[in-house]
């Protein structure tokens, strides 16, 4: 079988016209269904996806890998634009994100309002794993079990009381594809840890061969003691071809480049990655 997944929204573009935006949206083409993973910060995925030929009314599915902003941020565009489409996310999306810079609590979170979006779409909450297709699956929630990946401590959930609380970005999620040649994972940020989500991939498919990432990897603002612990675990995995974006970080990025050689690209608004 072949995967196709064309990038709408990412931080850089590849090709001339489409607009680049601190945010992620991709499609997502199994065969079966052609799947959305969110829907970036504004409103140019509706623009980008002119440019590239995509016809964002042939979505079956919208998921949406976290509640944030950059990733959400598109969501009441795309309803407009493609209304009554189902949308698969973690309950935790929905819940009222902050981050703390520097004292200051700033709102982060979904931008449209949950009335709105029930109203525009068909709303599937699991924290458990869903088949999407024959094929394709959300992750629902992954368990950190690598040690050196931690959650960010400057991100917060405000309770309705006032109060804050520590976001562990329990929302936090992915797609796992199946092929013949192993595993396509397509991730949205993996706060929860690359690492972490790769191996939860494993676990609920029992396919230990990954054929390909692409996405945010979370390694910025990481440590180097970090990212080379995370690059030491991706290559004791054998991926084929490892495409970041978004929340990778230059220095990520660049090291993510030695390592895997012609097995690494880098992801960018407007490029098309077909894996067959």
């Amino acid at each position: 079988m072949t995967v196709t997944i064309r990038t709408l929204c990412e931080n850089t573009a590849a090709i001339k016209g489409v607009l680049g935006e601190w945010g992620w949206s991709v499609i997502v083409e199994t065969g079966d269904s052609t799947i959305m993973l969110d829907t970036g910060a504004s409103g140019t995925v509706i623009k980008n996806a002119e440019i590239m030929n995509v016809d964002l009314l042939k979505t079956d599915v919208l998921v949406l890998s976290h509640g944030h902003n950059d990733h959400t941020g598109g969501l009441q565009n795309v309803l407009t634009h493609i209304p009554g489409v189902r949308i698969i996310c973690h309950p935790g999306v929905w819940e009222a994100k902050y981050k703390n810079r520097n004292g200051n609590m700033d709102y982060i979170g979904v931008m449209a309002s949950k009335g709105f979006i029930e109203s525009a779409s068909n709303v599937t909450l699991s924290a458990e794993p869903v088949m999407i297709d024959r094929y394709c699956l959300f992750t629902g929630n992954i368990p950190m079990t690598v040690n050196y990946e931690i959650s960010d401590d400057d991100f917060f959930i405000r309770e309705n009381d006032g109060s804050f609380r520590r976001d562990y970005l329990d929302d936090d999620a992915a797609l796992v594809v199946k092929t013949d040649k192993g595993l396509v994972i397509v991730t949205g940020c993996a706060h929860r840890g690359i690492v972490n989500t790769l191996i939860h991939a494993i676990n609920i498919t029992g396919d230990d061969r990954i054929y390909g990432v692409v996405g945010g990897t979370h390694l910025y603002p990481k440590d180097n003691k970090t990212i080379d612990a995370t690059i030491k675990d991706l290559l004791s995995m054998d991926i084929k071809r490892i495409g970041v974006s978004h929340c990778t970080g230059a220095y990520g990025t660049t090291k993510l480049a030695e390592a895997f050689g012609d097995r690494f690209f880098q992801n960018h608004a407007g490029m098309v990655t077909v894996f067959d």
